[in-house]
């Protein structure tokens, strides 16, 4: 999987049209500051049908993204919920539990589970090397 991309400067945004549950695109109203494809975007962070996409293109124009549905917390499509939004819900650009289980993940592989600060023994993992990660 490519890594993903991340921005401190991406304001929320909103949905220009409806999506459907099976929605694969998403246009918002105005996408400055959001990092280049591929990154996690939330819709409706904090309510009822809050869903975290993988944001994987761009398409059609400079405001909409082609996305991957229903992340879970281990980064699978589909793994997590999709969910219908309306025009005008929240898109946010977002660290979720996927990076954080995947950094981990990488860290135990590259440290051959001994962790720590200092680890003993460090090696490349899917092309991620030490270096990569301080």
């Amino acid at each position: 999987m490519a890594p993903r991309n991340f921005t401190n400067f991406a304001p929320a945004a909103q949905l220009q049209q409806d999506i459907s549950a099976s929605g694969s695109s998403m246009e918002l109203d105005d996408v400055t500051g959001f990092p280049m494809p591929p990154f996690t975007a939330i819709i409706d962070a904090d309510t009822s049908v809050e869903e975290i996409v993988l944001v994987t293109g761009t398409g059609g124009s400079a405001t909409t993204y082609t996305i991957e549905r229903a992340f879970s917390d281990a980064g699978v499509p589909g793994g997590g919920f999709a969910f219908g939004h309306a025009a005008g819900a929240a898109v946010q650009h977002g660290a979720t539990a996927v990076e954080f289980n995947n950094m981990a993940k990488v860290w135990d592989e590259m440290t051959d589970g001994a962790g720590g600060v200092n680890p003993p023994i460090v090696k490349p993992v899917d092309g991620i090397t030490w270096g990569d990660l301080v």
